[in-house]
C-alpha cells in the first residue's frame, strides 16, 4: 500500500469512525451525563439497600429487582461510576456478579468492614451530642 492509498484509507476511516464513535458514545450514555452529586446519591442508595439486605458479611445479595426500579440502571455509564464509588470507599468486597434472575440485575458482596461498621452503629443507636459550653 502506497502513501496515497494509506492517506485515503485514513481519511475514510476518520470520516466514518469519528461520527460513529460519537453516536455510540451518545447512545451509551442515553444523552445523559451524571454529576458527581448524582453518582454519590446513586451509590448511597445502593449502599443503604445492600446494608439492609445483607444478613452476614460476605453474603451475595441479589439486588436485581431494586436495580430494576432505579432510573440510572439502563445507562451503561452508571456501572463504572457507582460501583467504582462503592469499591473505592470500601463498601464492596469485590466486583458484583450477574447472578440475578432479573434481567440486568446484579449480586453484590459487602466487605466485612462495611457490614460490621453498619451493624455496630445500628446497635449503639443514634448519637446525641451534648452542647458545648456557651452553646445551648
Amino acid at each position: 500500500m502506497g502513501g496515497a492509498e494509506l492517506a485515503v484509507a485514513l481519511v475514510i476511516g476518520a470520516v466514518i469512525g469519528v461520527p460513529l464513535g460519537l453516536y455510540i458514545r451518545a447512545r451509551g450514555k442515553h444523552g445523559r451525563h451524571f454529576t458527581p452529586e448524582e453518582i454519590r446519591a446513586f451509590a448511597d442508595g445502593l449502599r443503604a439497600e445492600l446494608l439492609e439486605r445483607a444478613s452476614v458479611p460476605g453474603e451475595w445479595v441479589d439486588l436485581g429487582e431494586f436495580l430494576g426500579r432505579q432510573p440510572y440502571v439502563g445507562m451503561p455509564t452508571w456501572r463504572g461510576a457507582v460501583i467504582g464509588a462503592l469499591m473505592s470507599d470500601g463498601t464492596l468486597a469485590e466486583m458484583p456478579k450477574p447472578f440475578s434472575d432479573v434481567d440486568g440485575g446484579l449480586s453484590f458482596r459487602l466487605s466485612a468492614r462495611a457490614w460490621t461498621e453498619f451493624h455496630t452503629a445500628r446497635a449503639v443507636g443514634p448519637r446525641t451530642e451534648l452542647p458545648s459550653e456557651g452553646q445551648e
